[in-house]
């Protein structure tokens, strides 16, 4: 028979959630520091490169034409940017268009989306063990192992090293 889980105060589990995101950002810190993200140039990587172009010609499209699509010439054979190829760049490029119009640069902004994944991690853990209905001490759990996952797990880290955020 299973016992109930031991009740945790509120304020140590407070304590243990800020201590395991403190690591957590010591560690997203070591891998990608705020000096790279905000050194005004664009994530380089695999798939990083086409996502900034793709940021980068739809910014100007949406400045020049009010459109949200344009045409590349030089972008898979002329095919239409905005529209199907990119779907999975939508949030990545209206998070770094609205940034870019409120006065960040445009490669910052572009940075800023994977860095603030990274830095919320360990909370979408966290809340996905709280709806999941666990007790406060497997809620730790579930965030203590949110930092090795997100930089172990080679899907996780593709999506966020390679750009398919």
């Amino acid at each position: 028979m299973l016992r109930p889980e031991p009740k945790l105060e509120r304020r140590p589990f407070l304590a243990l959630v800020g201590l395991l995101y403190v690591l957590h950002l010591l560690v997203v810190w070591y891998v990608v520091p705020p000096s790279v993200v905000f050194s005004g140039r664009p994530f380089g990587g695999a798939d990083y490169q086409t996502h900034f172009h793709q940021t980068l010609r739809l910014t100007r499209a949406l400045k020049d034409s009010g459109r949200s699509y344009a045409y590349e010439p030089r972008f898979l054979a002329g095919h239409p940017m905005g529209v199907i190829f990119d779907v999975d760049n939508k949030a990545h490029f209206l998070f770094s268009y609205s940034l870019h119009r409120a006065g960040v640069r445009l490669a910052v902004a572009f940075n800023l989306f994977p860095f603030l994944v990274a830095l919320f991690f360990p909370f979408l853990f966290l809340a996905c063990a709280r709806l999941w209905g666990v007790g406060p001490r497997a809620q730790l759990v579930a965030m203590g192992l949110s930092t090795p996952y997100y930089f172990i797990d080679t899907v996780t880290r593709s999506f966020s090293t390679a750009g398919m955020i």
